[in-house]
């Protein structure tokens, strides 16, 4: 996939990941393909989307209990040596 397609892909799950949001619905399935786009280009931007807000992320409480979340936004944390957030 070409820089554009990827940027496309990610502001159509990050839509889908407010909607769901705006609605109380379930998230964690749409940010966890969040983070999947955002791992292999950017990866800050993925641990930040991942930790819950009461650590300076994004992520709801709900998505981050998830498994998928959890993983994906530990990965980004460990490849980026972000300790903290790992």
């Amino acid at each position: 996939m070409s820089p554009r397609e990827i940027r496309k892909a990610v502001q159509h799950a990050q839509a889908g990941v407010e909607e769901r949001r705006r609605w109380d619905g379930p998230s964690a399935e749409d940010l966890a393909f969040v983070l999947d786009t955002h791992i292999p280009g950017n990866m800050a931007a993925a641990v930040t989307a991942a930790l819950p807000a009461s650590e300076g992320g994004t992520a709801r409480d709900a998505e981050v209990a998830s498994a998928d979340v959890a993983f994906r936004g530990a990965l980004a944390a460990l490849l980026t040596a972000n300790v903290p957030a790992y």
